[in-house]
């Protein structure tokens, strides 16, 4: 194969899960969540979930669809806090009320 039949192979493989990115996560998701099933059998008291499955397919579906620029946008929206601003909290006002 050729280096123009590789790209073109490379970029039609990586379209998929760009266009399939609910799918994806939710396989993936419980898939990790589930994997160490199977180890119960060696310690029945054990818990067989793994929290933070979904947590880590959604930063591998982030990747796989979008690339690094995608996972980064993906952790600076994790990053980012949401407050309100000073003097508007609570956001409700009971005074209407009376």
């Amino acid at each position: 194969m050729n280096r123009a039949g590789r790209a073109a192979a490379v970029s039609a493989g990586s379209a998929w899960p760009a266009g399939h990115r609910l799918p994806l996560f939710f396989v993936l998701a419980f898939a990790i969540s589930w994997l160490v099933w199977p180890l119960t059998l060696l310690n029945p008291n054990s818990s067989p979930l793994i929290p933070f499955g979904p947590a880590v397919a959604a930063a591998i579906t982030a990747f796989l669809a979008g690339g690094k620029a995608e996972l980064q946008q993906l952790l600076r929206q994790l990053a980012r806090w949401r407050v309100a601003a000073a003097g508007t909290w609570p956001p409700w006002d009971f005074r209407a009320c009376w």
